[in-house]
């Protein structure tokens, strides 16, 4: 086993803390359903399915982005991109302050998901990369989804906070809500200006680009898309990020099977939700000291398989039971797909088209926004409690293809590292002494 430091230098650890402070701010209003469906809905006094309609136009938008987003941070200074979609964010949220209408929020949304997507993601992705060494990936990224998932927990406790304190009028306290959020991006884009050092786009030449005379072309895209290992990573990607979604379905799940009032399931995904803030950094000192973020992918995604099927095939399960898997399944989901974008530097990707093999990597890792949630609802309403049981199916099957294509990748990555390390010892042999 490779020996590790259990920590991060301070500088490196305050960079993924901010990027992932950034994260929090810049996501936070275009998933606000997530925790306030319903203030959200009475004030556009919409229907579900205008509402639900508005998510997926955040899942379509941002999923189109991905990739032009990884090209854009390969060639423009990651900072100065955090910084102009903190602030576009901001502004946008403080539209939907003054024009409470749903063709503006749709608009809005619309702006949101370019400036999240195609601005924020692959250059916040890159510069906690960048910032640190390939044995400290899995560490750095832990931090990173630690910090992204206390502050999202801290900005829901203000929501709430706002609530209660304007019970009488709950729509003036969301109200509030939204322009905490929106100075949140603003703040956010302060930080990142101070602290974040000017990060250089990579001059690493490989055999892919040699020849390039750094005018914008698609030779990039095109070594990306051809190596076999950016799919694989893809469908990793894809289906840690699925076993998150499978997380949420517990909540209701306590209230329809195991009869739990809305109120104490609601208590219990309190209590379990943050799990894997803290799991994030555990993650990556574990890949960092197994030496592999895929190898610790691996065994961890097993764990979670097992869980599920415990959860499809026990019907005598009790509610402590049930209770200790869903605080496991949200602990390891969460905190093992923190770390997945570690893997990159595994797989041997180099760091001058890092960012566009996370765009691409992001298109296929976040289609679950697209059509996850729509499928299981639908599940749902067809088979009622039963569909629960196809949600834990699917959880499965989505673990046992992220096994798979995890542990090829670990035999390709071991295979690459072997041959380096026979040709180098030609060359060591070949020196005359």
């Amino acid at each position: 086993m490779k020996k590790s430091k259990i920590v991060l230098s301070f500088d490196k650890m305050l960079i993924a803390s901010i990027v992932g402070f950034a994260q929090c701010a810049i996501f936070m209003f275009p998933y606000v359903t997530f925790g306030f469906y319903k203030p959200l809905q009475d004030s556009l006094q919409c229907t579900n399915e205008q509402l639900g309609f508005l998510m997926s136009l955040m899942g379509i938008m941002a999923v189109l982005c991905f990739l032009p987003g990884g090209w854009v941070a390969d060639r423009v200074n990651p900072k100065k991109l955090i910084i102009s979609g903190l602030v576009i964010t901001g502004i946008c949220v403080f539209v939907c302050t003054i024009f409470v209408n749903y063709t503006v929020y749709c608009a809005m949304w619309i702006i949101m998901s370019i400036a999240g997507a195609l601005l924020y993601w692959s250059a916040g992705m890159k510069i906690v990369r960048v910032n640190t060494d390939p044995d400290e990936q899995g560490k750095a990224y832990g931090y990173f989804y630690c910090v992204n998932n206390l502050c999202t927990a801290g900005a829901n406790a203000v929501g709430s906070a706002l609530l209660v304190a304007f019970s009488a009028s709950v729509l003036l306290g969301f109200k509030y809500y939204i322009i905490f959020l929106g100075a949140l991006n603003f703040v956010a884009a302060i930080i990142v200006w101070k602290w974040v050092p000017l990060h250089q786009i990579s001059k690493v030449k490989t055999d892919a680009d040699e020849n390039d005379d750094g005018k914008i072309c698609l030779k990039d895209l095109k070594y990306v898309l051809t190596r076999k290992e950016t799919w694989l990573f893809a469908f990793v990607m894809f289906c840690l990020y699925g076993m998150t979604n499978i997380v949420t379905y517990f909540t209701p799940y306590f209230s329809d099977v195991m009869n739990l009032s809305v109120a104490s399931a609601a208590i219990i995904f309190t209590v379990t939700g943050p799990l894997g803030a803290f799991c994030g950094p555990i993650m990556g000192t574990i890949a960092d000291w197994f030496g592999s973020t895929l190898k610790a992918i691996v065994w961890v995604t097993l764990l979670t398989l097992v869980l599920l099927l415990v959860m499809v095939f026990v019907d005598t399960l009790t509610l402590t039971e049930a209770i200790a898997i869903d605080a496991a399944v949200s602990a390891i989901s969460v905190g093992i797909y923190s770390i997945g974008f570690a893997a990159i530097e595994e797989i041997g990707m180099e760091r001058r088209v890092a960012g566009t093999c996370i765009g691409v990597a992001s298109v296929i890792g976040y289609c679950p926004d697209v059509f996850m949630f729509a499928m299981y609802g639908k599940w749902l309403d067809i088979y009622e409690n039963a569909g629960y049981k196809y949600i834990f199916i699917f959880g499965v099957t989505t673990a046992a293809v992220a096994v798979v294509c995890a542990s090829w990748l670990f035999l390709i990555a071991k295979k690459k590292k072997l041959s380096v390390l026979k040709q180098t010892n030609v060359l060591h042999k070949d020196v005359p002494a």
